[in-house]
């Protein structure tokens, strides 16, 4: 199940929402994008609510932990900041806008939680996460290159190439610019799954390659993808 809510919220967060958008809606990409990632953490908060009410008639422990400093000290502080914005729509001009606002915020706070909690039950899911970000970098790096030098992929709503799938070049610079720490952590990390199988000396090999192969691909990716950044930054 941990490896699951790990794949599902990667999968849909990194991998498959930056790819979505609709020419049926006002803005093509915010307001599906919004949608899909809602979807995803309905399906996701489901599954950990099932999963904590479980935990909790079998043992003590919880899924919000007082003994963990993320949820004691950060949940509180998004917890006031959501509470102020619910009273700020009172006194808004905009009513409608500021509901919208408002679920952007809630959704990140949804979001926060959600990741935090998958996060501490699967020790694998930050790598998972960080290799995941220098594949979408590395896809978002050549859809911008060739988004630049020709009309391939004009279809995509956006201004001011390249823009990639968020629509301008500033928001896919500054996109590329996040994910830096992430590339650079994939470069220099170790591999997803450590070899424990050392008596098997066949199988131990086997393995030991496969995963010394498997951290080159991830190398040339990685400095490929950093390699793309700059020179997207550089002709933005």
């Amino acid at each position: 199940m941990n490896r699951f809510n790990t794949y599902l919220l990667t999968g849909t967060a990194i991998l498959i929402i930056p790819f979505i958008y609709s020419h049926e809606t006002s803005d093509p990409t915010i307001i599906p994008r919004i949608i899909a990632l809602s979807s995803c953490l309905f399906i996701l908060t489901t599954l950990l609510i099932i999963k904590c009410v479980r935990r909790s008639t079998t043992s003590s422990s919880v899924c919000i932990s007082e003994n963990n400093p993320l949820h004691r000290s950060i949940f509180p502080i998004i917890l006031g900041y959501l509470l102020f914005s619910v009273v700020s729509i009172i006194s808004s001009i905009n009513v409608a806008e500021s509901i919208i606002e408002f679920v952007k915020i809630f959704l990140m706070f949804q979001l926060i939680v959600v990741s935090t909690i998958i996060f501490t039950d699967d020790e694998n899911a930050f790598q998972f996460l960080a290799k995941s970000i220098t594949l979408i970098v590395l896809i978002m790096g050549i859809i911008g290159i060739i988004q630049y030098y020709s009309h391939l992929f004009d279809f995509l709503p956006g201004i001011y190439k390249p823009y990639a799938t968020m629509q301008h070049k500033n928001l896919y610079v500054s996109y590329l610019f996040l994910t830096v720490p992430f590339v650079i952590y994939t470069l220099f990390s170790p591999p997803l799954h450590p070899i424990t199988d050392l008596d098997n000396q066949d199988k131990s090999g086997t393995n030991q390659k496969k995963t010394s192969i498997d951290i080159k691909i991830t190398n040339i990716a990685c400095v490929i993808a950093l390699l793309l950044m700059y020179y997207i930054v550089s002709i933005s």
